[in-house]
């Protein structure tokens, strides 16, 4: 009896399970291609959705043999496998074994194809972790070519993803033009013709990325993030970062390279060319219409067109309590100190550092808040006058966010940069600042007489000193026609030559001279070490604030 009831229940479970193989072979059959066709049947269920998700591996990207197989072989342990991988890589790394690194980043990427964090880490791992750990510039170089290389043989599995192409954009930027070694990184890459053809399987590689001295790194970034712009253009990626960061990147590659330009080589048309399409491309991107977080859209250019609404409903506002915002205006500028009073009336671009935080104080002492005004509208036209206020109101938010991302991605100064880089002004301020630095590396300090050999005629030869005096006089040119300039990273960028001005001075025992050219600026700014040394250079040699 009881043999009997064993073999009956092995053959009721038998049965079931013969059973279920029917319907899990309805939902995993897999699809196959007809005969002469290149699209596939449906499959089974789960093919059927995988195809109408897009999850299949024919839709996310190439279908690699060995890739399938090494997932297969893991018998479902696919996540531990790749645990084990990626503890060996930091092994390997650690050890310099780099053969054993690079083999294991290969089998990781086997299992892993679809998952953009592996391409995006291992890329970083490999250019800026691995590069940095040999000695010699060209095997680093190498080094950050090969992760470069990486994060390129990711598209072909993940088409239909833009962040590769966002990370390509920016570690070829960032890592050859921005890294301790980006002077020779740059020239490096202009060289690297072999590079360049591989690339234009890519990207293109014409007169896009191309400069008067040759391939640029910073245009070629340019190229990836257009790319990934296209593919959410086009739909075939969905934008899941903020719009105001992404949209930002590809003009930023323009005026990036003008910068480098600028500092390689003596500045002259090449660069300005290059500002004069940053120039354009910035306000390409200040006319996009960005979404924001507040499930609306805003154009960055559109400060003027908001700032002038604004006003325009305030003015409409007052008209409905006549001269009452003026009255409460001179009554509060009654109770400002005299400091405060000269800082606020002072034009903002001559304001001192000091003078700018009294104004802040004094702006907030002084200020009339619309719900005020509408508070004395006369009792027959408050409905009107709500109505105003809120108005007011909204607007004024509209106003906010745009300069709330006019902020975040210092918009207002890059724009003027742009523009201001061109001028004949600049580029001279720029090209003696370029030449005191040469005549600083040859050490030839001073001004010195040259006679002509032949013609016996002697000539003046400004030294480094005279050099660096004559840029800081055509800068406090530039600062005085472009005053946004003076609170952004141009008067941060010349202190460095402030500071090698100094050095030259103590060698030709010259003191700092008193009042310097750009005393202003850096009186606004009040940072960095040339406010230290002004401050003192101050209490040395310059009379107390106390003195006549």
């Amino acid at each position: 009896m009881t043999q009997s009831s064993s073999f009956w229940r092995k053959v009721i479970y038998i049965s079931i399970i013969g059973l279920l193989l029917l319907p899990l072979s309805m939902l995993g059959q897999p699809s196959t291609k007809s005969a002469g066709s290149d699209l596939p049947d449906g499959g089974g269920v789960l093919a059927q959705m995988r195809q109408q998700e897009g999850l299949a591996q024919s839709s996310l990207g190439d279908i690699d043999p060995a890739s399938e197989t090494m997932k297969l072989a893991t018998l479902g342990l696919k996540g531990v496998a790749v645990t084990i991988l990626w503890d060996n890589a930091n092994t390997y790394k650690d050890e310099e074994n780099w053969e054993a690194f690079s083999a294991t980043v290969n089998q990781i990427i086997k299992l892993q194809p679809n998952f953009i964090t592996v391409w995006e880490y291992q890329a970083h791992n490999i250019a800026y972790n691995v590069s940095v750990e040999f000695d010699d510039y060209q095997a680093r170089y190498d080094w950050v070519k090969k992760g470069l290389d990486f994060l390129i043989q990711g598209l072909a599995y993940n088409r239909r993803d833009y962040k590769i192409l966002r990370n390509l954009g920016f570690f070829y930027g960032s890592k050859i033009g921005r890294s301790d070694e980006r002077l020779q990184f740059r020239a490096m890459f202009r060289r690297d013709r072999d590079y360049h053809e591989m690339l234009g399987d890519y990207i293109p590689m014409g007169s896009e990325v191309s400069t008067l001295y040759g391939i640029d790194n910073w245009l070629v970034a340019k190229q990836w993030y257009d790319k990934a712009e296209d593919k959410v253009r086009d739909g075939v990626a969905n934008l899941k970062s903020s719009h105001l960061m992404f949209y930002k990147d590809a003009p930023s590659q323009l005026r990036n390279c003008a910068m480098d330009l600028e500092e390689e080589f003596r500045p002259e048309e090449p660069a300005r060319r290059k500002w004069s399409e940053a120039l354009e491309a910035w306000n390409e991107y200040g006319n996009r219409a960005l979404l924001t977080s507040w499930e609306t859209e805003l154009r960055l250019n559109d400060k003027a067109t908001a700032l002038e609404e604004f006003r325009r409903l305030q003015a409409a506002l007052d008209q409905l309590a006549p001269g009452v915002r003026d009255q409460l205006l001179q009554e509060r500028r009654k109770k400002l100190s005299p400091e405060q009073m000269a800082a606020f009336d002072k034009e903002p671009s001559k304001r001192t550092l000091e003078e700018v935080y009294l104004a802040m104080e004094a702006e907030g002492l002084v200020r009339v808040e619309d719900q005020e005004v509408a508070d004395q509208v006369p009792s027959n036209q408050s409905d009107e006058g709500y109505r105003a206020l809120r108005a007011i109101q909204q607007a004024g938010e509209d106003l906010r966010r745009i300069e709330n991302y006019r902020s975040q991605t210092n918009y207002y100064y890059w724009l003027n940069r742009c523009e201001a880089e061109q001028s004949e002004l600049n580029l001279e301020a720029r090209a003696a600042m370029y030449d005191a630095r040469a005549l600083n590396e040859q050490t030839i300090l001073t001004t010195t007489d040259q006679v002509d050999p032949l013609t016996g005629e002697t000539t003046e030869k400004l030294g480094a000193k005279e050099m660096y005096e004559k840029a800081f006089e055509k800068w406090s040119e530039v600062f005085e026609a472009y005053p946004v300039l003076i609170d952004g990273v141009t008067a941060q960028e010349l202190e460095e030559s402030v500071r090698e001005y100094r050095l030259v001075l103590e060698r030709l025992v010259e003191p700092f001279p008193d009042p310097f050219v750009l005393d202003f600026v850096f009186a606004r700014t009040g940072t960095g070490e040339y406010a230290q040394q002004l401050e003192t250079m101050s209490n040395e040699s310059r009379p107390s604030s106390g003195g006549k």
